[in-house]
């Protein structure tokens, strides 16, 4: 079937479904969600509202950071008539983001959410990319936690690759999540030793396993204990990037410099850094331990404070 209704107000169908507006009519449709490469051709119907995400159906596609913007259309949608969600075949990512949202809404765990829409729409099956971030979705409660390890190394996986487009990405999220600066709470943080330049705190350090560091999407990284697990690396310093980083994103790869008194302070590559466990941290932002102090701080007022 091209449509099928998961829940009052909410269907979930192909896209030639989409653009048939006797079959918008028929299900007093108001709002249309599209998960496609393309959006419609044409607005069927003038008084609908639209909404559209580019992706395609592959593993390496972010549909989880959508998740909060979609949740809301369809929620919308549901309370002011109907939402038609969609991609080509209704199958992989359109499914994926109607799980979400029944996950959200009812706060469900992945596979009670699948089984619902599954019920209603046999045909879906999420590519394992999508079932992966469903997974990580309801490890975070359903929504976006950007201090979850698994997050941090799910988000780099995915978004790594595009540092190199320098300014633009950094406005984007590095400059909302410049976490050590803003927390209230004592805990180490690391600065240059040269010029005691606070660099980064002990929540920005990314925990990667010894010899063989599995992706992001493994089960060791469910509920990480970084400090009571024996097979996470200790040796290297890799950190998550930083707002301060941002004149040193030039290329793939290349040296890190303290943004105080410029001095060489660790090295980086888009494409991964070897760590001497054997790993490789992709993407690599690693420090060098001898030009580094490890402190204590002590926040107040959203100052920090070394001593």
């Amino acid at each position: 079937m091209s449509w099928n209704e998961i829940e009052h107000g909410v269907y979930l169908g192909n896209f030639d479904a989409a653009q048939d507006e006797s079959v918008l009519t028929l299900l007093n449709i108001t709002h249309i969600l599209t998960i496609h490469v393309l959006p419609l051709k044409q607005f069927i119907k003038s008084d609908l509202k639209y909404m559209f995400i580019p992706a395609n159906d592959t593993m390496d596609t972010d549909l989880l950071s959508w998740f909060c913007d979609t949740n809301s259309f369809i929620k919308e949608g549901q309370e002011k008539g109907a939402c038609f969600v969609h991609c080509f075949m209704g199958i992989s990512r359109s499914a994926t983001v109607v799980i979400a949202y029944l996950m959200n809404r009812y706060q469900l765990c992945y596979e009670e959410a699948y089984h619902m829409v599954k019920k209603k729409r046999n045909c879906i099956l999420p590519n394992n990319g999508f079932q992966a971030q469903l997974k990580l979705y309801e490890n975070m409660k359903w929504k976006i936690n950007s201090s979850d390890i698994q997050y941090k190394l799910f988000y780099w996986n995915y978004h790594g690759q595009e540092l190199d487009k320098g300014i633009t990405c950094f406005q984007t999220y590095f400059l909302q999540n410049c976490r050590y600066a803003t927390e209230q709470l004592s805990e180490p943080v690391f600065s240059c030793k040269k010029c005691r330049k606070v660099l980064f705190a002990g929540q920005n350090l990314l925990p990667h396993f010894r010899e063989n560091n599995p992706p992001w999407y493994d089960s060791r990284w469910e509920n990480l204990m970084v400090t009571n697990n024996d097979e996470l690396c200790k040796k290297g310093l890799f950190i998550e990037p930083l707002p301060w980083m941002v004149n040193s994103i030039i290329s793939k790869k290349g040296k890190l410099y303290c943004p105080e008194c410029k001095s060489k302070v660790g090295s980086f590559n888009l494409l991964g850094v070897p760590c001497l466990c054997g790993a490789t941290v992709i993407p690599g932002f690693c420090f060098t331990e001898s030009k580094m102090d490890k402190l204590q701080a002590l926040r107040v007022k959203n100052k920090v404070i070394t001593r």
